[in-house]
Parts: structure tokens; sequence; C-alpha cells
């Protein structure tokens, strides 16, 4: 679809955070983890790797409308048989935006670290769920906490010897039950290993895991709230950024939350509000993930839906202006009945998180 003179550029000014499977695999069978369904449920567990061409038609289509490239998302990029071959791409480029990678980093080689530093890496984002070796072992089944911690070190290593400042290393944790006694710990472990910052996620209990008891909505208020301020005592006593921990909601505040919702789900949103205060979620007008076969999709919690396109079959503009993505803005905008998907979603930025943010999400696994 081209636009015509006379209208404005439907991408005009919009930067997106592109995140981007390379590999469908992971190398870890965490407990908290989607990817374990495949194994409990038998489920053929398809592996696939994203064409290098595929990789530079994304670079080229999007060039002008990345603000940042997440180099993975839901798998382990350094189970890709040769994973440099996108970094050099990205070195041929003199890629200008800020390039992040999630990465559970026991798989890293120390030639491969030295690629991710001189393709200028911003910030490696390391997914760790234990701070002591046995909540470690326990969530992370198939890992290796001595394992994570020599990684760690080689990877502050190197950038001495090379002179870097980045990537900047940053750990990431589900929070639940089974973890929570870790967190001021996970402060302390990131100022012995020159982590910059450790940010958190809440447990998303997807069915099937068995899980769902062990989110923080079925642990002690005060004690998540003890906990939590231990916490951010200690990133202040040692220099370390924290990202920000949801507190929970008390039941008149979920009671509030349900009451807005549902008249949302039936009312439009009045045209004196600011559309600022109007537009439902922002994610789809800052956020797009590709899978390894290039399935486009509006967000990261789009699990279940189609994807909106392919961008080894269309070009970027012609997925931005079909049908259903404009369906979707319209819906975000106000303009349309918001779609359940959306409605019911647990991660659509809510400083305080209720029950429903906790439920147990049924999950159809649409093929990576």
């Amino acid at each position: 679809m081209e636009t015509k003179p006379d209208q404005k550029d439907p991408l005009e000014g919009l930067r997106f955070r592109v995140a981007l499977d390379t590999t469908t695999i992971c190398n870890l069978r965490c407990k908290q983890c989607f990817h374990t369904l495949y194994h409990t449920r038998a489920l053929p567990y398809r592996q696939h790797e994203m064409p290098p061409a595929l990789f530079e038609k994304i670079l080229d289509e999007l060039d002008e409308q990345i603000d940042s490239l997440v180099l993975s998302c839901s798998a382990e990029p350094f189970t890709n048989s040769d994973f440099g071959r996108y970094l050099a791409a990205l070195r041929r480029r003199q890629a200008p935006y800020e390039k992040w990678l999630a990465t559970n980093l026991l798989l890293l080689k120390e030639s491969l670290a030295r690629d991710l530093i001189e393709t200028g890496l911003t910030w490696m984002v390391v997914s760790i769920d234990g701070a002591r070796p046995e909540t470690y072992k326990a969530l992370r089944v198939g890992g290796d906490f001595d394992r994570l911690l020599d990684r760690l070190d080689l990877v502050n290593r190197l950038k001495a010897e090379m002179g870097a400042e980045r990537p900047f290393l940053r750990f990431n944790v589900i929070l639940s039950r089974l973890n929570l006694e870790d967190l001021p710990r996970f402060v302390e472990l990131a100022a012995e290993k020159r982590v910059a910052e450790v940010t958190f996620q809440h447990l998303v209990p997807f069915e099937g895991l068995g899980l769902k008891r062990q989110t923080l909505h079925y642990e002690s208020r005060r004690k998540v709230a003890a906990i939590f301020e231990a916490t951010r005592e200690r990133a202040r006593q040692l220099g370390v950024a924290l990202g920000e921990l949801n507190d929970l909601k008390s039941p008149l505040q979920s009671f509030g939350d349900f009451l807005a919702d549902l008249a949302r789900r039936w009312r439009k949103p009045p045209a004196s509000l600011p559309l600022l205060e109007r537009i439902f979620c922002y994610h789809v007008w800052l956020n797009l993930v590709v899978n390894s076969r290039g399935d486009l999709f509006p967000c990261f919690c789009w699990i279940n839906d189609a994807p909106m396109g392919n961008v080894g079959r269309q070009t970027f503009r012609e997925i931005w202006e079909s049908a259903p993505y404009r369906q979707l803005r319209d819906e975000l905008l106000g303009e349309r009945p918001l779609r359940a998907h959306c409605l019911d979603c647990s991660r659509r930025g809510r400083k305080l998180l209720s029950r429903s943010s906790f439920r147990e999400q049924e999950i159809t696994l649409h093929e990576l």
C-alpha cells in the first residue's frame, strides 16, 4: 500500500525496539519457562535458525525505524550454530543503535565474547533466577551456577583486556516464591561481578507448568514488602541500579481494576481525554518481535495469536499498513472494542499488580 502525497507517512517518527530470535532452541529446561512444555507434553521441538539473508533484509527494511535491536527474546542465542554471522552483518553496517542480547551465558565461548565486544554490544542481559547454587539449580534445570560465574568473569576480563566499557551487564530475574528470599543476594552478586543493574519480571504461570501458587500473589504481602525494601536498601548501599519491584495490590485496589477493565470493554474512552490517556497500551508503537522464520508479532506477549505478517515474504510497510495491524491500533486507541487478548494481558505496564496479573495462562505455542 503506497502513501498518497498529501497523506502523512504512517511510519514517520516511529522508532521500535526490534527483538528477534535467530534460533528456536534453548539449552536449559527452566522450571518457569514455556519451553519446558515441549518436553512435558511430548511436543515436537522444531529446530530452526534464521537465514542470514532474512536477518539482512530485516536490518535493511527497518534501518530507519530501529531504536534498539535485541538479538534474542525467547530462545538461547548461543545455541545457533554460527551466531557470529549476524554480528558480522552488524559490524559491516556500523549500526548506530543500541544492541542488546539476552542469554543464560552458559554456552558463551571466548571467541564469541570478543566478537560481541567488537560489535559494540550495548547490554548483555543475563537470565539468572537463582543467586545461590541451590536456588539456581532448582529453577534453571540443566544449568551450572559455577559455569555462570566463570562466564561473567570471562566477559569482565575481556572487557578489561580490550579497553571496552561495554557491554554493560544486567541480571534479569523472574520473581516467584521460589526465589523471593534470594533478592538481596542478587544485588550482592551483581556488585561482586560488576553487573550494573538487576531487573525483575513477575512469574507468568503458564498452564501445564503447575506454578500458579508459586506466584507472589500467594505469598504474604508483609513478607514481600519487607524483602523488596531490603533489596532496595542493599542496592543503595552497593551502588547497583535496580529495576522496578512492582508491589502487589490490595483486594480493594484489585476490585477497582476489575471495574475499570469492565468499563473499558464496553465503553469508548471520551474524546475529551488527552490522547496519551486514551491509549490502552503503548507496546504496539514501541516493539516489534520477529521469530527465526520471519513471523512478526506486535509485542512480547503475543504468544497464542497468529502473527501480523512475515517479513520474509512481505515488506514491513505492507505488514504495518495491513488490516489486522490497523484494527489492533484502532482498538488500543479506543476506536474499537478491545480484544480479550489485550484486555486480559498481565504485562501492560501496571505499576501495581492485581490478582489478574497472576492468573494461569493457557498457551497454544504458535509455531516457532
